[in-house]
């Protein structure tokens, strides 16, 4: 009689959470310096969990926030906050591994954040915001290693705080300014990242609109949302020649005081609010000017008020939420109706209120990271930077027959 062994491997359903006992590898305070880090893991539902891939503030704790996340070439940069020293530019090729590369604010310590840092034509540029006295930098680098400065003094006008928001359209760079100090925010343009003049007039011809915290593409047009503390925020858009008013008021309320964020998801393009009296909204639209309100009064909670980032990620939309009161929290939805909570507590931590807007959202080799920053108050030990992995893995069923 012949023997037939038949093994049959069954469906193993697992989630793919790295415990405790993963080695993670920070370098310190000088590049080549290495510190040696255990993870930290958080399961927060049957679907998915987090992952801490950083040590808090990278050793560091005046790295008060994870400001800026971008990928370039082969690696992850992580810009940060850093009001002691000037702020830091790390960088990882596996996600969990970091290196420094620039400090004291590109040797300026004035230059306080790396608030974004987008790819354009082979290089990657970093907006930076500045101390009282000094504007905005922009400065690009071909490697991530030599950094030159091509924009000094906010475009020279140091009442251009920051810059707050770049993005690439039709070719062409954009940036985004805020002025703390007041005044409208300006956009500036470059086709070639050395030579820039203004593409809009300030504030969009009103000088409330102090900032340009989102840009998106959507439908050939760029456009970009405000933030306006005095009529509620508004959204325009252009062609790359003439902006238009995409929409004004803060969806009808002034309470909507800024478009935190702009995003591309199943043909319609929504927008985060932050709204300090009731919650953050979402509304979305189909052709960038006839919009409707999808999410309201925070998700339940009106302490989840500080609309952060908007991300889409292995076809759904993610948003992170501020809330200074439990903690950031993150949403995803499906449709952009449907929304469940995977994200609960500043990842156990309440001091982290939230993403740095959608700046330090990041997908990077098909993973989706979020840089934090912490509350002023209490006793933060700096920004961390957290792994999202959502799926289960089910390997297939192996039936093999062996000869007797």
């Amino acid at each position: 009689m012949k023997k037939r062994l038949i093994i049959c491997l069954l469906s193993v359903t697992f989630a793919l959470v790295m415990t405790a006992g993963v080695i993670l590898a920070a370098r310190g305070t000088h590049p080549g310096t290495e510190i040696q880090q255990t993870s930290h893991a958080s399961t927060l539902n049957t679907s998915g969990a987090w992952v801490q891939v950083n040590y808090d503030g990278f050793g560091n704790v005046h790295n008060n926030g994870i400001f800026a996340l971008e990928s370039f070439g082969d690696f992850l940069y992580a810009g940060t906050q850093n009001g002691y020293m000037g702020a830091q530019l790390w960088r990882s090729a596996e996600g969990n591994i970091w290196t420094l590369v620039r400090t004291n604010g590109f040797g300026y310590t004035y230059n306080i954040w790396i608030l974004d840092l987008v790819e354009y034509k082979g290089l990657l540029y970093a907006g930076t915001s500045a101390d009282d006295e000094n504007g905005a930098e922009v400065w690009s680098s071909p490697d991530g290693i030599e950094w030159t400065r091509v924009i000094s003094n906010g475009f020279d006008d140091v009442n251009n705080d920051m810059v707050h928001q770049m993005a690439v359209f039709s070719d062409t760079l954009y940036a985004g300014t805020f002025r703390l100090s007041g005044g409208g925010a300006q956009v500036y343009s470059t086709t070639n990242g050395t030579d820039w003049h203004q593409a809009n007039s300030d504030g969009f011809g009103n000088a409330n609109n102090h900032g340009i915290v989102a840009f998106e593409v959507f439908n050939e047009l760029l456009y970009a949302g405000t933030g306006n503390f005095t009529d509620g925020a508004e959204i325009w858009r252009t062609d790359g020649i003439t902006w238009t008013s995409a929409m004004t008021g803060g969806f009808g309320t002034a309470n909507n005081t800024i478009i935190a964020s702009l995003a591309t998801f199943e043909d319609q393009l929504y927008a985060l609010t932050r709204n300090l009296t009731s919650g953050s909204e979402v509304w979305r639209s189909p052709n960038g000017t006839d919009w409707n309100q999808v999410v309201s009064g925070g998700l339940s909670d009106p302490n989840n008020k500080w609309g952060y980032g908007l991300k889409v990620f292995q076809d759904h939309l993610y948003l992170v939420t501020g809330n200074r009161e439990t903690g950031a929290e993150v949403w995803i939805t499906p449709d952009g109706t449907t929304w469940h909570q995977i994200g609960f507590g500043g990842w156990g931590d309440p001091l982290n209120v939230g993403s740095f807007w959608d700046n330090s959202i990041a997908v990077f080799e098909d993973h989706l990271y979020v840089g934090t920053t912490k509350e002023w108050t209490g006793d933060p030990t700096g920004g961390e930077i957290w792994l999202y992995l959502p799926n289960t893995i089910y390997l297939p069923v192996i039936f093999r027959n062996f000869p007797p």
